[in-house]
Order: structure tokens, then C-alpha cells, then sequence
């Protein structure tokens, strides 16, 4: 017998309008289960003859203007596939199947906002020259300028600016020894602005921040 449970963590994920990428391919859970649990349990707990419940646990869940799911399948990598406690020389390495799907995704119109990666130095570096220190960070294609940030307290405000350039590269003047300092990368397009677009020891990702050496 084939029923519908609401399930919490399922009503969520549809209230945050997530699509289920092989029930939009596969609709029908008559016809096609889907079942990812398990390819190597057929007997609960392994013993007996008590059948264990077939169940489709693994799923991928997507969302956005213009995506479309084309293929959904669930996988299992050919070859010997014995029941546990056999399952050595299986060539399925899990005890759930897996789920491939296949997108088709809209061309990017270049109006989005680009994001930044890379930092140096990194979060929590520690021992830092107090002069020549450079800031750079990699990323940013088609942003019209970044603003640099750097203060000693993780809540850094425009009293906090101390660059708008358009390279990836800012060199600092000279520092204080024994201070930690926290700085943010924000990325500029158009009117459009990504606040912390690179947050590098500004307490926004951590707050450990970045000392200069004594």
C-alpha cells in the first residue's frame, strides 16, 4: 500500500519553495519509488526474514528563475552488490543509493553582483608585518569598485573606509604592533552593493580577526 505522509522536514522544504528534482521528472511514486534505502539492507538488521522498508531518503532539491530539471535518476554504480554484512567486495560503496540529476540553467545576463574569494591574509592569520602589508583577494569580474574596510573592532562602518579602488591589491600604511585588526571587502556594481562581498577577519565569518606581530 502506497500513502502520503506530511512530514515535517519535507512541508518545509516546499514552504521555501524548493522543487524535488526526480518527482518533477518522475510524478508518479507508483510507477517509479525512487527508493535510495538501501541497495544492501533487503532484511532488517540483517537477519531473519523480515523485509526492510524500501524507503526514498536521498533527494536533491533546487530552486531559481529558469531552471529546469531535464534528467533525474536514481544510481548505483555497476558491478557486485551483495547484502551487508557481504558488502566487501561490493562496488557500490554506501548503503544508500545516490540521485543524478541533470539542469538545464538560464545564461547569466551579467547584471548580478560578483562575489569574492581568496583572501590574504587569511581569517585569524597571526604575526603580521606592521608595514608593506598588502590586502588582495581574487574574483570580482565586472565590479565597478571594491571598498576597503579596516578597523580594530569586528563592526566596521563607513568611519572605517579606507580604499575605493577598482584592482584587487590594496596596500596598508603602517600598523600598530599588538593589535588586531579586522577588515571587509565590499563589491560595487552599478547600485548595487555586496556588503562583507569578501569578509576577511572583520567578525563577520569569524571573529577572530588578524593580528600584527609585536
Amino acid at each position: 500500500m502506497i500513502y502520503a505522509i506530511n512530514w515535517p522536514v519535507t512541508l518545509a522544504v516546499a514552504a521555501a519553495d524548493l522543487t524535488d528534482a526526480y518527482r518533477a521528472v518522475h510524478p508518479d511514486p507508483a510507477v517509479r519509488p525512487g527508493n535510495t534505502w538501501s541497495p544492501i539492507v533487503s532484511l532488517r538488521e540483517n537477519t531473519g526474514l523480515t523485509p526492510e522498508p524500501q524507503d526514498r531518503i536521498d533527494m536533491i532539491h533546487y530552486k531559481g528563475a529558469d531552471v529546469e530539471v531535464q534528467s533525474a535518476e536514481v544510481y548505483v554504480l555497476p558491478g557486485p552488490l551483495e547484502d551487508m554484512p557481504n558488502h566487501g567486495g561490493n562496488a557500490w560503496g554506501s548503503d544508500h543509493a545516490s540521485v543524478v540529476a541533470t539542469f538545464m540553467l538560464p545564461e547569466p545576463d551579467g547584471s548580478g553582483i560578483p562575489s569574492l574569494f581568496s583572501p590574504v591574509p587569511s581569517d585569524n592569520a597571526n604575526e603580521l608585518a606592521n608595514t608593506g602589508l598588502d590586502l588582495s583577494w581574487s574574483g570580482g569580474a565586472g565590479a565597478d569598485l571594491f571598498k576597503v574596510y579596516l578597523g580594530r573592532t569586528d563592526s566596521l562602518g563607513e568611519d572605517d573606509l579606507v580604499a575605493e579602488l577598482d584592482g584587487s591589491t590594496f596596500q596598508l600604511g603602517e600598523l600598530e604592533k599588538g593589535v588586531r585588526y579586522f577588515w571587509r571587502v565590499d563589491v560595487v556594481k552599478g547600485e548595487q552593493v555586496l556588503e562583507g562581498g569578501l569578509e576577511l577577519c572583520d567578525g563577520y565569518r569569524s571573529e577572530s580577526g588578524c593580528s600584527v606581530g609585536v
